[in-house]
């Protein structure tokens, strides 16, 4: 199975505000952490903050932090909201003679991309960047409480 770099980027980009000890840190210091394009990662960051995965604060002492919802949420979710929920064959485009046949190419890949999207779908970015349940918890008590993070 493949993700998209974007797929990519998002989610490593919540790993590491996950891992991170700064409350908040700035766009362009995770691009430099993940080798990228600072302009790249600012794209990603307003898709994750639109979803309220991550928080985005303005200005000079400004930065992204990740919330409780973004700890919470799965690879899986993530992968959906970056990418779509595309098959990873497209029979149709252009069209499959062998499609009416009864193959069972189109039927084995379904498969494996259901099975690895439901793998994903198990594993929570807080699990993924090994945060342990009781900082997800104090970090969730927190942003109820009115903080960030």
């Amino acid at each position: 199975m493949h993700i998209t770099r974007g797929t990519d980027v998002a989610l490593r980009t919540m790993m590491l505000l996950a891992r991170s000890p700064e409350p908040k840190v700035s766009i362009s210091r995770v691009a430099e952490h993940l080798n990228l394009p600072e302009r790249h990662v600012g794209k990603i960051v307003q898709v994750l903050a639109h979803y309220g995965w991550v928080a985005t604060v303005r200005g000079r002492t400004g930065g992204v932090v990740i919330t409780s919802a973004g700890l919470g949420t799965s690879a899986d979710t993530v992968m959906a909201a970056i990418e779509g929920d595309a098959p990873v064959l497209d029979c149709f485009d252009p069209p499959c003679p062998l499609l009416h046949d009864g193959c069972a190419l189109k039927e084995a890949l379904d498969s494996a991309q259901h099975a690895f999207r439901a793998h994903l779908a198990g594993a929570t970015i807080a699990e993924l960047a090994g945060v342990p349940d009781d900082e997800v918890e104090a970090r969730g008590l927190a942003a109820s409480a009115g903080h960030l993070g």
